[in-house]
C-alpha cells in the first residue's frame, strides 16, 4: 500500500465517505492474496473506526505523501457522487471541508478551496454570492480541478494597456528584432509617409516640371522597400543565432548532482531520488505528468519542461543542463520524449525549424 492510498482511506472515513472506504478495502481483500502488515491490520480492525484511523496515521507519520495525487482521487469520488445525485451541494462541500481539516494543508491549494467552499456555499444561500456563480465555481473544481484562487485571479484579471504591452515587448525582444520594429520600420513608415506628402505638394505646384523629380522619389522609395524585404532572411538567421547561444544541451560532470534546486516565480523547487518537494508540498514522480514545452512569444524561443501533477498544477522550468542531467538521472521520461531527444540532438536544427514556425504564424496573425 503506498502512502497517498492509506492517506486517501483515513480520509474518506474522516470525512464522512464510509461506503466508499468499505467498497474500496472490500476490493483489496478480494484481490490481494498476501496482505501488507497495515493491509493485515485493516482486516483485522474491521468495524473499529478509530482503530483503522490510527493504523493508517501511523503509517504515513513521517513519510512523503504527494496530497495532490489524493486531492485528486477523493475530489474524483466526490464528483461521481454529487454528479449521479448521490450527494447534495450541502453534502459535498461538508465533505470537502471535514476532509480538508484533517490534512492540516486547509491554507494551502487545493485543500484551501475544499475547505473554503462551504462558505461560498453559505454566502450563496445568504444571497451575498451569487449562485449561478458558485454553481460554477464548485463544478469546475470537480471537474477541472480550477481552484478558488485561480477562479478570482481569472474574474479579476485585466487585460494590459497599450503602454504596459509597449513596455514588456520592449524589455523581452531581442536587440536586432527591437530595433526592426521600434526603429527601422516606424522610420520605413514615416519616410513613405514624407515622400507620398512630399510627391503630392510639387505635383500640385507643377505637374509637369516635377514630374521627373516624383519618380526619382518613387524609385528611391522602391529601393528602400527592396532593401528592406531583402534584409528579412538576414535578420532571422541573426535572430537564429541569438536564440540558439541562450541554450545549452552539453551535459558536464558540474550536473552530476544527487539534489538539484530550480527557481521558480520565487519559488524553490528541489529535485531527489524520492521526488519532487515544491513551496513544502512533495510530488512523487509516479503522480506527474511532464512534457517539452515549445513557445515563441515576442518570436523568442522559450524551451521549458512542464511538470502537472496529479490535481493538474503546472509550473515549468528553463531547459538547461542541470534540467537535462536531472531527467537523466532520475529516468524521467516525457509524454513527447521523442521531441525532446530529437532536439537535444539537433538543437540548431530543432530551434531554427521552431523560430521559423512562429514567425509564420506571426506573419498569419
Amino acid at each position: 500500500m503506498t502512502n497517498e492510498t492509506a492517506l486517501y482511506y483515513k480520509l474518506l472515513l474522516q470525512s464522512g465517505l464510509r461506503d466508499l472506504y468499505k467498497k474500496q478495502v472490500e476490493q483489496l481483500f478480494l484481490e490481494r492474496h498476501n496482505l501488507s502488515d497495515i493491509e493485515l491490520e485493516l482486516f483485522n480492525s474491521k468495524g473499529d473506526e478509530q482503530r483503522t484511523i490510527s493504523a493508517l496515521q501511523a503509517f504515513i507519520n513521517g513519510k512523503q505523501t504527494d496530497y495532490d495525487a489524493v486531492c485528486a482521487r477523493l475530489t474524483e469520488d466526490i464528483r461521481i457522487k454529487y454528479e449521479n445525485g448521490e450527494m447534495s451541494q450541502a453534502v459535498v462541500v461538508g465533505v470537502m471541508r471535514k476532509a480538508a481539516e484533517q490534512t492540516g494543508k486547509q491554507e494551502k491549494e487545493p485543500w484551501y478551496s475544499m475547505y473554503r467552499m462551504s462558505e461560498y456555499y453559505q454566502f450563496a444561500l445568504e444571497g451575498r454570492y451569487e449562485k449561478p456563480l458558485f454553481d460554477t465555481a464548485l463544478s469546475n473544481f470537480l471537474t477541472e480541478h480550477t481552484t478558488l484562487h485561480e477562479a478570482m485571479e481569472a474574474y479579476e484579471a485585466k487585460k494590459p494597456t497599450f503602454r504596459e504591452t509597449i513596455a514588456q515587448e520592449k524589455k523581452e525582444l531581442n536587440h536586432i528584432r527591437f530595433v526592426m520594429n521600434y526603429i527601422i520600420v516606424p522610420a520605413y513608415i514615416g519616410l513613405m509617409i514624407l515622400l507620398m506628402g512630399g510627391m503630392g505638394v510639387l505635383m500640385s505646384i507643377d505637374p509637369v516640371k516635377f514630374e521627373t523629380t516624383s519618380f526619382v522619389l518613387i524609385g528611391l522609395f522602391g529601393l528602400i522597400s527592396v532593401l528592406l524585404v531583402a534584409s528579412v532572411p538576414y535578420v532571422r538567421n541573426k535572430e537564429i543565432e541569438i536564440e540558439l547561444s541562450r541554450y545549452e544541451f552539453s551535459i558536464s560532470p558540474e550536473n552530476q548532482k544527487a539534489v538539484y534546486l530550480f527557481t521558480v516565480d520565487g519559488q524553490s523547487i528541489q529535485f531527489d531520488q524520492a521526488g519532487i518537494t515544491c513551496d513544502g508540498d512533495f510530488f512523487s514522480y509516479e503522480n506527474l505528468t511532464q512534457e517539452l514545452n515549445t513557445s515563441g512569444r515576442l518570436l523568442r524561443v522559450h524551451l521549458g519542461i512542464v511538470f502537472c501533477t496529479k490535481f493538474s498544477r503546472t509550473f515549468e522550468i528553463a531547459l538547461c543542463p542541470d534540467l537535462i542531467a536531472m531527467l537523466e538521472r532520475f529516468h524521467i521520461v516525457l509524454d513527447n520524449q521523442k521531441n525532446f531527444e530529437y532536439l537535444l540532438q539537433n538543437k540548431k536544427t530543432g530551434i531554427s525549424g521552431y523560430f521559423k514556425i512562429w514567425c509564420r504564424l506571426a506573419g498569419a496573425a
